[in-house]
């Protein structure tokens, strides 16, 4: 397996829901997703 440098600074796709973001990155053939979730989320 090889090894890749990615950063998120550069995104393949970004996605806002409520306060949520949804960034992901496209690397050596597969998707990472990373997400950020604000303060003040109610789950119900």
């Amino acid at each position: 397996m090889e090894m890749a440098l990615k950063q998120f600074d550069n995104l393949n796709h970004l996605v806002v829901f409520n306060r949520d973001f949804f960034e992901t990155a496209a690397l050596s053939g597969m998707t990472v997703e990373r997400t950020t979730e604000m303060p003040g989320q109610k789950w119900s």
